[in-house]
């Protein structure tokens, strides 16, 4: 038995330094790390497709971390709020605010959106909660962190549906004591990856002054919402998926941290049973009916990303309609900028520097 054990091992380890040593030098270690480990994660927890997914087990990574309310921890005070859905019955949705602690005045407002597939992560878990805390810093601006419902328990077009509640509820914390600490006609909304895209259709939908509904019969219709009371300047886009077939999702296939298999996997969870129209901009946000009156847009792509071919697309398709964009591709994978690696520390300040120059930093 114990030399099995020791087989296992040995196995396990000579796996690893194989992956480590013929993959790309390029790749920061820790991606590589991060990527085996979450790989056997999925495998262990059935987020494959196929497989007998559980999430009481994925959910061992997205348990929340302590908030500081009284006393701010790196500059930041953190403190968790429930939202009423504005449009489904008996829907709450938990959400974190991260809040400098220091600040002359009303800060701008990043509404922020995590990403995962439509179906893992949590603003409020360890990794999500530290980088968002120096978000919130370095931009001197007050972060709400958005935990929508996840598939495939709650498939499209719920976390659509959840992301305008949060708006909603920013809309409807006017008259607040929130509404002192905010200035509305600085509001940006971010995401990355899955949470880029929420970002992006939360503004067509608040432009076309529709949102996506799931009837009984599985058919997705468009219903109308009240004309909003606040206005988008900025969308953050950090490696967003238009959710079309490109060169890239070949190419990299068997990428770090977003391989076909988990992309297929996350796909199906987030569809579920709905009967999605070709054109749905809320599913397919590049087949939207016409891409003016968006706010100014900046996004961000990795070079060896599946996703990459998808994020330039927008980038070229929003500058040919006239929209200002500012786009950096960064040489990196999917996942890094909001890892505590230099890359990724580079592409933050970019986003920040971006930020200040359109005035919506609080410094």
């Amino acid at each position: 038995m114990k030399l099995k054990i020791l087989l296992s091992v040995l196995v396990v380890l000579s796996a690893l330094l194989a992956y480590f040593h013929f993959t790309d030098p390029h790749i920061d270690t820790q991606i590589k790390i991060i990527d085996v480990v979450s790989r056997v994660l999925f495998r262990v927890c059935g987020a494959y497709p196929g497989g007998n997914f559980s999430r009481s087990c994925v959910d061992v990574i997205n348990k929340p971390t302590q908030t500081y309310e009284n006393t701010p921890k790196d500059g930041v005070y953190t403190r968790d709020i429930t939202i009423t859905s504005a449009v489904d019955s008996n829907v709450t949705i938990h959400g974190r605010l991260f809040t400098p602690s220091e600040s002359n005045g009303k800060l701008p407002l990043i509404i922020y959106f995590h990403g995962g597939g439509y179906v893992i992560g949590s603003c409020r878990n360890f990794g999500f909660d530290m980088y968002l805390r120096k978000f919130a810093s370095d931009t001197n601006s007050i972060i709400l962190g958005v935990d929508y419902r996840k598939a495939p328990e709650n498939p499209y077009p719920a976390a659509v549906r959840d992301c305008y509640s949060a708006f909603k509820w920013v809309e409807d914390s006017i008259d607040s004591e929130f509404s002192s600490q905010i200035d509305t006609n600085r509001i940006t909304v971010m995401g990355d990856s899955a949470g880029a895209t929420l970002a992006h259709v939360l503004v067509i939908a608040l432009r076309d002054k529709i949102l996506p509904h799931k009837t009984e019969t599985g058919h997705v219709k468009h219903d109308p919402i009240p004309e909003p009371k606040l206005n988008i300047a900025h969308q953050l886009l950090v490696y967003p998926s238009p959710r079309e077939d490109t060169d890239s999702a070949l190419k990299f296939k068997e990428g770090y941290l977003l391989n076909a298999r988990l992309r297929e996997f996350f796909s199906e969870s987030y569809t579920g049973n709905a009967i999605i129209d070709a054109k749905d901009p809320f599913f397919y946000p590049l087949r939207a009916h016409t891409y003016h009156g968006l706010p100014v847009t900046t996004i961000i792509t990795a070079t060896f990303d599946a996703l990459v071919d998808g994020g330039n697309m927008m980038a070229e398709k929003f500058k040919n309609a006239g929209i200002k964009v500012y786009h950096r591709e960064f040489p990196s994978t999917h996942g890094f900028f909001s890892m505590p690696i230099k890359i990724g520390e580079e592409a933050r300040q970019y986003a920040v520097d971006v930020l200040k120059k359109e005035g919506l930093t609080g410094k």
